[in-house]
């Protein structure tokens, strides 16, 4: 017998509107859903297809009639809402539920997959994917279908306003299965019994899914191997398709342009060819923020180089692809397999503007980072593996292996010959190749020469006025496994630095002359006053090893503190020091942050020499602000 169907409560826990699951992605509904949807459907690609994967979001008006036992299910809403008379949340979402199941149509979205393997073990047996996905919770061991099933299968109920969603697969072995499931809450049946607040529609006994192809409704049955979800009350918005578009192409950028993922939401097809077009409309104006026009120009440019680690750590391949520039964010998106982007990797210790993709290519490190991630998919969290320790560890060295390739493009950029604009229509076009002697040529011949060629000194910009200001020691931040959270991703644009004590990264300073990072101004963090100087000097001692000498001459006496930043082309940010010491004396000066060494002792008028040596042989421009403390 088929129909709706509550279990039995058996004077169980009871169910309430506010489920964990759906509330973890009531902020972001639409992203959330195409992000679990398309990470789920790659995850489930036919090993035999010859085509991409394929995920189609359409907007339909199911008819009241076709939606499986209306007038049950309109009653089941009715029970579910006189539970609860006072509650005024309870009443709102149950009176608006009750209005949209009672229209003629009901509004729905129709997500459906396509080159993929569908949903195995849709018999019923337990631990296989369709049971994971209808019959359980919190689980989050993946066979190979679609999705974890854990935490991301809540997201299509964020946007059913009558939370509920039927399923239907046709897998790889040729198996039919059709199952709806509503999450309400616990509420009195017909007979009285007290129920649970998840139901399904199919067969009633044991809660089965129907098998039989000829008793699919028609609007969800499949023809083709692959998985539908229809979305019951769908919660349309003018923008539904402009946000889900904008998910996937912040998201899937990698694997649609590798042809791994094509998406049609609406009337938008994303896809290998209209990727870059798309891209440029959403971005355009910067009516859009975000990163992915630089990852664009990565994977594309000619000007990107490419990075390969064949075996990391036995885990297999690593790729890395770079492009510099001055409007680039410092950022890598960190991708996994698949081809989805898991956040944008920060706080990178270079003046260079850049833009990096990273690839877990290897399945043993894909499965790595994979295990890492939280529910919504956004980070790399050491803690969640089986050897916390053992996985920071190896994060961190993976965050160093890229770190250097961004480095390494620093260095090599920073030993370049620099062009001069204009200055090339003055001089030959090649010295040795001129003629040892040469007629002169008539003065009509000749080319016209720069009457004036003028060389503007700037004069140094003399001391401000001395002012207090108070802030807090350097911290020593903790590893960067996680994404960024909002507020970073606001600050795209800030420069960061790298925690002295263990290599990581951490917030920097912000000026060259503004002492510190600004604190909370308590009684106990330390003080410090801009030094007047009568003279200044630095120079590369040993550029191999990256020495630098600073002499400097203040003004007054008392303890000091320098504070060194590199300066490059469209900002500044604090250099990570290994070691300092003074000249003349030999004697150790201390390391106290990213950037910031002292105390040491001050004399008026008489010049200090102090040899820094930076962790890495950066070569760079180094700005000096002396201190007293």
């Amino acid at each position: 017998m088929l129909g709706w169907s509550f279990p039995p409560n058996a004077d169980g826990e009871d169910e309430d509107l506010n489920n964990p699951g759906i509330e973890s992605f009531k902020n972001t509904p639409l992203t959330s859903l195409a992000r679990e949807i398309c990470q789920n459907s790659l995850d489930a690609r036919h090993p035999e297809a010859m085509a991409p994967v394929e995920v189609q979001f359409t907007l339909i008006d199911l008819p009241a009639a076709d939606f499986p036992d209306i007038t049950d299910f309109r009653d089941i809403l009715a029970r579910c809402k006189a539970e609860r008379p006072d509650s005024k949340k309870f009443q709102q979402f149950f009176r608006r539920a009750e209005d949209i199941a009672s229209q003629e149509t009901i509004p729905c979205l129709l997500i459906s997959d396509f080159n993929t393997t569908g949903l195995r073990g849709a018999d019923g047996a337990k631990g296989t994917d369709w049971y994971k996905l209808t019959r359980t919770v919190g689980s989050s061991d993946k066979s190979g279908g679609l999705g974890s099933f854990g935490i991301g299968k809540f997201a299509p109920y964020a946007n059913s306003d009558l939370r509920t969603v039927f399923y239907c697969t046709l897998n790889a072995d040729d198996q039919h299965a059709f199952q709806g499931v509503a999450r309400l809450v616990t509420h009195k049946a017909a007979s009285g019994e007290e129920t649970r607040g998840t139901g399904y529609f199919g067969v009633r006994e044991k809660n089965r899914p129907i098998l039989v192809r000829s008793q699919i409704p028609a609007f969800l049955a499949r023809k083709n191997i692959g998985t539908n979800i229809l979305i019951a009350g769908f919660r349309r918005s003018d923008q539904w398709e402009a946000e889900i578009v904008r998910a996937v192409v912040d998201s899937f950028f990698y694997a649609v342009m590798h042809e791994k993922l094509v998406v049609r939401a609406g009337g938008t097809v994303i896809n290998h060819g209209s990727l870059p077009s798309i891209v440029e409309n959403f971005y355009k104006d910067q009516k859009t923020t975000g990163n992915t026009p630089a990852y664009l120009e990565a994977l594309t440019s000619s000007d990107a180089r490419e990075f390969i680690n064949s075996d990391f750590e036995g885990l297999g391949q690593i790729s890395l692809k770079i492009i510099s520039g001055k409007n680039y964010p410092k950022r890598v998106a960190m991708i996994r397999g698949s081809g989805m982007k898991i956040f944008d990797k920060g706080h990178f210790l270079t003046p260079l503007r850049f833009a990096g993709v990273f690839n877990a290519v290897g399945e043993k490190i894909d499965s790595f980072l994979k295990s890492l991630e939280p529910p919504q998919h956004n980070s790399f969290e050491a803690e969640r593996a089986d050897a916390p320790a053992e996985a920071k560890a190896r994060l961190r060295r993976l965050y160093e292996w890229i770190r250097d390739c961004v480095r390494s493009i620093a260095e090599s950029d920073a030993e370049e010959d620099t062009e001069i604009e204009g200055v090339s229509k003055y001089l030959p076009d090649d010295v040795d190749d001129a003629p040892k002697k040469k007629e002169e040529a008539s003065t009509e011949d000749r080319d016209e020469a720069a009457e004036e060629i003028r060389f503007v000194v700037k004069p140094r910009e003399a001391f401000k006025e001395r002012t207090t200001v108070a802030v807090e020691p350097a911290s020593e931040e903790g590893d960067d496994a996680a994404g960024e959270d909002e507020a970073g991703r606001r600050a795209n644009d800030e420069d960061s630095g790298v925690d002295v004590s263990t290599g990581e990264d951490a917030p920097s300073g912000e000026g060259v002359g503004d002492g510190a990072v600004a604190g909370d101004g308590s009684s106990n963090a330390p003080v410090y006053v801009p030094v007047q100087l009568k003279s200044q000097r630095v120079f590369s001692s040993d550029a191999a090893s990256g020495s630098y000498v600073i002499t400097f001459e203040p003004e007054s006496d008392g303890g000091g503190t320098l504070f060194l930043n590199a300066i490059g082309e469209v900002g500044q940010e604090r250099v990570l020091v290994s070691q300092a010491r003074l000249v003349e004396t030999g004697v150790a000066v201390p390391v106290i942050g990213p950037g910031h060494i002292g105390p040491f002792t001050m004399k008026a008028g008489q010049k200090i020499r102090i040899e820094v040596k930076l962790r890495t042989a950066l070569r760079c421009a180094l700005g000096v602000a002396v201190h007293a403390n």
